[in-house]
This record gives C-alpha cells, structure tokens and sequence, in this order.
C-alpha cells in the first residue's frame, strides 16, 4: 500500500473518532441542560432573572462547540488536500 492511500485511511480513522466522540460530548451537554432546565422549573423561587446567566452559558457553549466543530472540519479538509495535492 503506498503513502498517500495510508495516510487517508489514518486522516478517516481519526476524522471517524473525532465525529464520534464530538456527537457523544454534544448529546451529554444537551442532556445537562435539560436536567438543569428541569430543575429550574420544578423550583418557584429560581426568577427569570436568575436563569438568565443559565440561558446566556449554554447559548455560548453552543455557539462555541460549534465553531470548534467547524475549525476541526475544515482541518481535516486541509489535510485531505494536502494529500491529494502530494499525490499528484
């Protein structure tokens, strides 16, 4: 098996390993914010107010786990071109 076919399977595998364990950070941050929006419903004394810092942090986490998402995409992309430049 030559280089570049080589170094593609590597670049899939880790790409592979990457998607997956993103997915499995997202589904656990997603069911800690709904836990944590349970709770505050269930408790009459937690205000609009003081939920906003709550809304305002998971609005964030979420904005920047997908910006993350996106710099490691584009990363693999670059390394996939690299590759497919070097082999020519």
């Amino acid at each position: 098996m030559e280089m570049p076919a080589i170094t593609r399977q590597m670049i899939g595998f880790h790409k592979a390993v990457f998607d997956n364990t993103f997915y499995g950070v997202t589904v656990l941050q997603d069911y800690t914010q709904n836990m944590m929006e349970g709770y505050m419903r269930q408790f009459p004394w937690v205000t609009d107010v003081q939920k906003k810092p709550f809304d305002e942090a998971v609005d964030i986490i979420k904005k920047t786990r997908e910006e993350y998402k996106k710099a490691v995409d584009q990363g693999f992309a670059r390394l996939e071109e690299m590759i497919d430049s070097s082999d020519n």
